[in-house]
């Protein structure tokens, strides 16, 4: 049986809900076939509508003029793909699946964790901007 279109999603919101008590605040929706443009605040419980399309907030820290998605605070799932920025790789970036060893915990708690790599390869840029000439 395939899994639930949402499920992915769902699993973050369930994430938020164990941190709490109002986790839709951290969330926006908007209408699939784009009559709203805009990402809109969710105001309770996402009812994951087929026609609509969810996402959390992105939260952002300004690093030297950069706007950077904040990173992870706290532990992944096992075994969930993240990335951390890489100022020494043509990639900018290390893709890693969480296995909460020392060197996932050691990046965590130095706010190095993202969930997505475009996250990471923004952070790497600002990181970058204090040393690299313009």
């Amino acid at each position: 049986m395939p899994a639930h279109k949402f499920a992915e999603l769902m699993a973050l919101y369930a994430e938020d809900a164990a941190i709490s008590d109002t986790p839709w605040t951290r969330w926006e929706c908007k209408a699939k076939d784009g009559g709203d443009r805009d990402w809109l605040p969710l105001h309770t419980h996402p009812c994951w509508a087929a026609h609509r399309e969810y996402r959390r907030k992105v939260e952002c820290l300004t690093i030297n003029g950069y706007s950077v998605p904040e990173p992870e605070r706290i532990p992944p799932p096992l075994n969930t793909r993240y990335y951390v920025p890489n100022i020494i790789s043509d990639t900018r970036y290390i893709e890693q699946s969480w296995e909460n060893d020392s060197a996932d915990v050691g990046w965590l708690k130095n706010g190095l964790v993202h969930r997505t790599k475009d996250a990471a390869l923004a952070h790497a840029a600002a990181l970058l901007s204090f040393t690299v000439a313009k």
